[in-house]
């Protein structure tokens, strides 16, 4: 099972847990239309429909409809000169993903590293909208609001998609990119994360329990579809 590039450690055994904290945290009116939402993402970039399709000097037909949301953010301060080093999670990540990666680059290059949260990820806000242009648009505002007018673009999986967005649309931000685990061709699904994301639908954990109770619990909701 490759679930690197869904975001998710490749530990198999953590991953009865990790579905089960997910449900949980859709649940809810505003949180079951964001699961719904993930939903709808994950089939589009799992059909094809996620492939880059925009191309420098042009505008997506969701861009003039999207609402720029401010991005939470870490940054790492170095004195070395040189652009930063700007790191982009994966889909379900989050900007503490790179906790120990971004302190490590710091005392190796010296220069600053920033590490964020997508919307609808981590300390981000929430928004309706998740789209490759949206997501680009989000990254090109913080950048411009911290005054950084180029960087070194690292993004894994969704981020890596994010960053070659970016690189496509404002090309002068991004002195050089580096995609992690994900290419420009269209996703081709190859974990059967679809029937995941069903099971974790019908994962059910009572308020506020013990860690070792929640994962007892997720792994007997989901011993058929996750072989651990």
């Amino acid at each position: 099972m490759r679930l690197g590039a869904l975001g998710f450690s490749v530990r198999q055994e953590d991953m009865t847990l990790k579905l089960a904290v997910l449900r949980q945290i859709f649940q809810g009116s505003k949180g079951w239309h964001l699961w719904q939402h993930w939903r709808a993402f994950y089939s589009s970039s799992a059909s094809g429909n996620g492939k880059l399709c925009c191309q420098t000097g042009t505008t997506d037909k969701n861009t003039h409809a999207t609402r720029v949301v401010d991005l939470s953010y870490d940054l790492y301060d170095g004195s070395a000169p040189g652009p930063p080093l700007v790191l982009l999670h994966g889909l379900f990540g989050s900007k503490s993903n790179f906790q120990s990666i971004a302190r490590a680059l710091v005392r190796k290059t010296g220069r600053k590293v920033l590490t964020l949260d997508a919307r609808n990820h981590g300390c981000s806000p929430h928004d309706d909208i998740m789209t490759y242009p949206a997501m680009s648009a989000d990254v090109c505002q913080i950048l411009h609001k911290l005054q950084i007018t180029s960087c070194v673009l690292i993004g894994h999986s969704m981020g890596g998609k994010t960053a070659m967005t970016v690189a496509l649309q404002e090309p002068k931000l991004v002195e050089r990119l580096v995609s992690v685990d994900i290419s420009p061709a269209p996703t081709v699904p190859q974990t059967g994360f679809p029937h995941y994301i069903a099971a974790m639908q019908k994962v059910h954990l009572e308020g506020k329990i013990p860690r070792s109770t929640a994962r007892r619990l997720a792994e007997e909701q989901l011993s058929s579809t996750v072989k651990v």
